[in-house]
């Protein structure tokens, strides 16, 4: 489908579906100076209308030298997403994840094979939990598999179009302070909150993020936001 692309660089893979599917998708994919891919794609796992993005997850030896990886993974993908990680996760220095709003994956996902990390982002759409199902619920565990000693920033990407005060908190803010409290996250200089779509003032979400997550600042982590 792809095929030899020895002197490809970069690749960005949106939504692009398969008409057919078998073991191999990609069979023939060769990428060998492959450095960053993007794979978007929030349709749930359907074995009978197989996409380009599940095809790369299945061949995870084609881009094992990746140093950036931006991926939007829908519900269904916690397995071969961590088959993926344990070829790709070493070689990565940049990372950024993030999971289908309205989908709750079943099993927590692991990034401990990502130890290269410099930069991991967060991509959230910023709501409270509905009908007892919080779709965040995926992102505390997965922080808190981190094990990358060289990692310098945490940012989260905050989608935050109809938010409101309650909704914002309505995120995990103990848990994911203590979690990049943790000794395992001394080598992380930054903490950055990116907000898009907001309707409440600057100053107030500002006020918010530093009155949760302040108390980082005591081992010199500075924690900043910009919208």
């Amino acid at each position: 489908m792809i095929g030899a692309l020895p002197h490809l660089l970069h690749l960005d893979i949106e939504h692009c579906w398969s008409r057919s599917y078998g073991a191999s998708p990609i069979p023939d994919i060769d990428a060998p100076k492959l450095r960053s891919l993007s794979l978007v794609n929030y349709a749930s796992l359907n074995i009978a209308t197989a996409t380009v993005f599940e095809a790369c997850l299945e061949y995870p030896a084609a881009f094992s030298k990746l140093r950036i990886l931006d991926i939007r993974l829908p519900g269904g993908y916690a397995d071969p997403f961590d088959r993926f990680l344990q070829t790709v996760g070493p070689s990565l220095r940049e990372l950024t994840i993030g999971v289908r709003p309205d989908a709750v994956l079943m099993r927590p996902l692991t990034l401990a094979n990502c130890c290269g990390l410099r930069l991991l982002n967060f991509e959230l759409k910023l709501k409270r939990p509905t009908r007892g199902e919080d779709h965040l619920l995926w992102l505390a565990p997965l922080l808190d598999s981190v094990q990358a000693p060289k990692l310098r920033r945490v940012k989260f990407v905050f989608r935050a179009q109809n938010a409101n005060l309650k909704d914002w908190e309505a995120f995990d803010w103990n848990n994911i302070s203590h979690i990049l409290d943790n000794p395992r996250f001394t080598s992380v200089r930054e903490v950055l909150f990116y907000v898009t779509h907001c309707d409440l003032p600057e100053t107030t979400v500002a006020s918010l993020i530093h009155k949760r997550l302040g108390a980082l600042g005591h081992r010199g982590l500075r924690v900043t936001q910009r919208m």
